[in-house]
């Protein structure tokens, strides 16, 4: 990612993350909610992988406006030639589910894929769940006889390609995440004295601190490999992205434990930043599939007759000689 966008995208997550509204403004203003959109089309272009970069500096930031799902509604709709300038987006994170709509109090629309149709709605909501961390969910109803939008979506773009795009999304949330509960702990662990002593200077938070780094980085290496492989005309390769959100799930889980246990029992209270993030976390995790579902999926695809090696699609062909 170039350097101006880097450091102007961090200036706003760090100036305008309190004010939901300077926020979304200013990512408007910006024009990084059209990040993926082609110049073509009033948008930035930029490459996926920067703008799942984007993406990850806004978790680290807890943003409680719907830019991942903004993002990445623009992104399909991008790829049928349509845009709606300034508008909120939600998504389905289930398929053809209308429940716990993320962001559901306050975006504009819904998309969806139904049919092999890219539809955008408008929506009223029915029930809502406020969470600690700024986020919201709930429940909707499809709003007229017919959404504002309909158009077919290209071949290559199926209802599995949309869940995958959804969880490499959710798989950068969940990095960020992970990274920022890393610093803190950090952090946390060093400033806290006990018996003369920081708390980073025991062998046993060590260790804990430790296991949070690792399961960091080596989420964030899965991450890297699957964001390289999707392009804006063609299917993504699904296999990185099921081992990104696989990994990131299930390794969420760990450092949340971890990060709790080194924080002690403030890391359970509501004021405390960390809990804001542990909340979102459990979302995320679930969100287009958990690490149980990515974990069988690849588990069917390689029993199957003639379906390959998992480490030589994910490294490439090894030399097995001794």
């Amino acid at each position: 990612m170039e350097k101006l966008i880097e450091d102007t995208a961090a200036r706003i997550f760090m100036e305008q993350t309190e004010d939901a509204n300077k926020l979304w403004a200013a990512l408007e203003e910006s024009g990084f909610t059209r990040a993926w959109v082609p110049e073509s089309l009033d948008g930035f272009g930029l490459p996926l992988e920067d703008g799942f970069e984007l993406i990850r500096m806004s978790a680290k930031a807890l943003t409680a406006v719907p830019f991942a799902e903004t993002l990445l509604a623009n992104y399909f709709l991008a790829t049928v030639d349509q845009h709606l300038p300034g508008a909120k987006f939600t998504l389905c994170t289930t398929t053809d589910s209308l429940d716990n709509i993320p962001f559901a109090d306050s975006a504009d629309y819904l998309l969806r894929l139904e049919r092999g149709t890219i539809e955008v709605w408008r929506f009223n909501l029915v029930d809502q769940v406020n969470e600690l961390s700024g986020n919201s969910a709930g429940q909707i109803i499809l709003e007229g006889e017919s959404p504002v939008i309909a158009a077919a979506a290209p071949d290559w773009l199926s209802s599995n390609v949309y869940e995958q795009m959804g969880a490499l999304v959710r798989s950068a949330q969940l990095c960020g995440a992970m990274e920022h509960i890393l610093s803190i702990t950090l952090q946390y662990t060093s400033a806290r004295q006990q018996f003369g002593r920081s708390l980073a200077k025991f062998q046993a938070i060590q260790l804990i601190l430790t296991r949070i780094a690792a399961q960091t980085a080596s989420s964030c290496a899965a991450l890297q490999y699957a964001v390289m492989t999707p392009q804006l005309s063609q299917a993504p390769d699904w296999i990185a992205i099921a081992c990104a959100k696989a990994k990131a799930s299930a390794a969420a889980g760990l450092v949340v434990t971890d990060a709790i246990q080194a924080h002690g029992a403030i890391g359970y209270t509501q004021e405390y930043m960390l809990s804001n993030y542990i909340h979102r976390i459990w979302r995320w995790r679930e969100d287009f599939g958990g690490e149980t579902y990515w974990q069988i999926k690849i588990g069917q695809h390689y029993t199957q007759p003639d379906s390959g090696s998992l480490i030589e699609d994910i490294f490439g062909q090894t030399n097995t000689k001794c």
